[in-house]
């Protein structure tokens, strides 16, 4: 991808200068990521739930599906606001502990959505692990796909 601060050095159009659009054109770019990635985690954690329900023993879901889908929302926006405070916060003793940390962060999260949803009945630890794996997994997924990553992928084929 070509830097449009280089290409638009020294450029005026009618007089002024062209390089506001880099600043411009970067603000656009990030809001379009938030969003786009606020959107993956959202669809995300909705998605995880719904496979551990199907398919780890024990974890149940008991009531309509439109609160499944607000218990995968609610997570997905923890994931995405509160999640890298957390890591942020905990960085040092996740260095420490080669990031096994990041995986019991990622429990104590999704207990607290079971805590607040009781529709979602996620019985142990065993079950409350297989539901975490079946999260990160998910993340990890739709994190190859979102928008910045795929523009960073676009922009090492080209180069």
């Amino acid at each position: 991808m070509l830097n449009i601060t280089k290409l638009l050095a020294g450029q005026k159009y009618k007089g002024k200068s062209l390089a506001r659009l880099d600043k411009i054109t970067t603000i656009c770019y990030t809001k379009q990521y938030i969003m786009g990635n606020l959107i993956f985690q959202i669809i995300g954690g909705i998605l995880s739930f719904w496979l551990a329900v199907k398919f780890v023993p024990r974890v149940e879901f008991m009531g309509e599906i439109k609160y499944l889908i607000m218990a995968g929302a609610f997570l997905g926006l923890i994931n995405f606001f509160i999640k890298p405070i957390i890591n942020t916060i905990t960085l040092p003793l996740r260095v420490l502990t080669f990031g096994l940390l990041g995986l019991v962060i990622n429990m104590g999260l999704i207990w607290f959505v079971d805590i607040i949803f009781p529709e979602l009945i996620i019985p142990g630890i065993v079950p409350l692990f297989w539901t975490t794996l079946i999260v990160w997994l998910i993340g990890y997924f739709l994190g190859l796909r979102s928008p910045k990553r795929r523009k960073v992928i676009a922009q090492e084929k080209q180069g």
